[in-house]
């Protein structure tokens, strides 16, 4: 039988290390199997939540990534993200890099 691969939940509330402000749409814990790696499968993951972040009326997507982890680095690099004003986090010993990218709203 054929297992899913991934699906897109929530809306959920934002986490409670952000900001006060408006509200923002916020990736949180996207995992690819290892055995599903290197197959556009987080590619396709991301654009889902980018897809559903815009039906629900948000212009942006933004997450945390761990900043050491120069194979994230390359993959939210390479799906159009960057580096916002927001700074590095610390969180549960490691250092996380908060990165952004524009969607189009539906």
């Amino acid at each position: 039988s054929r297992q899913p691969l991934g699906r897109v939940v929530g809306p959920y509330p934002p986490p409670t290390f952000l900001k006060p402000g408006p509200l923002k749409a916020y990736l949180s814990n996207l995992l690819v199997r290892p055995d599903r790696r290197k197959q556009g499968v987080g590619a396709a993951l991301v654009r889902a939540c980018e897809d559903q972040a815009a039906a629900w009326g948000f212009d942006s997507l933004g997450l945390h990534h761990d900043r050491e982890d120069q194979k994230l680095l390359r993959f939210y690099g390479k799906a159009g993200y960057d580096s916002d004003s927001v700074p590095d986090l610390s969180h549960e010993g490691f250092m996380l890099k908060y990165v952004s990218k524009p969607i189009a709203t539906r």
